[in-house]
């Protein structure tokens, strides 16, 4: 293989890696907060239309 298949397909690996490691980020701070409201919109929703969504 040449040298432009290799810096491809490690770029490809990092993408990867990222997405899997933002997606799995995210669904830890969403199961961690799923109890409350984000303070950002505290007074316009309440906590079971927030659970509801």
């Amino acid at each position: 293989m040449n040298e432009f298949t290799w810096v491809f397909l490690a770029a490809l690996v990092l993408m990867i890696g990222i997405e899997l490691w933002l997606s799995l980020r995210q669904s830890r701070y969403v199961h961690a907060n799923r109890g409350q409201v984000p303070s950002a919109f505290k007074e316009q929703v309440k906590l079971a239309s927030h659970q509801k969504a």
